[in-house]
């Protein structure tokens, strides 16, 4: 990727992040990636593919980054906690992904019921075909159901990292609290287990 692209693409996501889509200016994106508004044009064709991009750009960033996916070792509850480890510390170092997130959801919900944004889905997809596999060897209690449970962590972990923020005021790069992680974990485990 272009150096020029990838500062656009930075300046956007903290934009869309601090602003939503409505509220986001081109003119400041352009001037803070140090470039022209032409040139924005230029790559993405218009500010909703920009956001589009962006909303993107962040869903993806986030699971490859816990390796996409759980580990490949260890029991379901061991891979669960992988997966929302690394997923977590991903959210708590880029904050603007977090609000992107966010905004990106109610945004499109308010634009008439828009699935939630990928990363959101993958999250949960990941914890629940991992409760659903512990599930079939026994560590998990049958009657759970695996979407709820994946639901639950994805809106524990995003929720977390947002009203932190919120609370602190932090919006740089921090690891997420790992007693707070944990504490996800075990009570996602004590919901799953006999």
């Amino acid at each position: 990727m272009s150096d020029t692209r990838e500062r656009i693409e930075i300046a956007a996501v903290a934009e869309f992040a601090n602003h939503g889509f409505h509220g986001a200016r081109v003119h400041r994106i352009a001037g803070q990636a140090g470039v022209n508004k032409q040139l924005l044009y230029y790559y993405f064709g218009s500010k909703r593919q920009l956001y589009e991009h962006s909303i993107r750009s962040v869903a993806d960033g986030i699971l490859p980054a816990a390796g996409g996916g759980p580990s490949p070792v260890g029991t379901p509850g061991e891979r669960i906690r992988h997966l929302l480890r690394l997923a977590a510390d991903h959210l708590s170092a880029h904050p603007n992904h977090v609000r992107t997130i966010l905004l990106g959801a109610l945004e499109a919900r308010l634009r008439g019921g828009a699935p939630a944004p990928r990363v959101a889905r993958d999250l949960v997809r990941g914890v629940a075909a991992e409760v659903s596999r512990g599930q079939g060897l026994g560590h998990f209690r049958d009657d759970a159901d695996p979407e709820d449970c994946g639901r639950q962590a994805a809106v524990l972990l995003l929720g977390w990292v947002a009203l932190n923020q919120a609370l602190t005021g932090e919006t740089g790069p921090r690891s997420a609290a790992p007693s707070w992680v944990d504490s996800v974990i075990a009570l996602l485990n004590r919901s799953l287990t006999w």
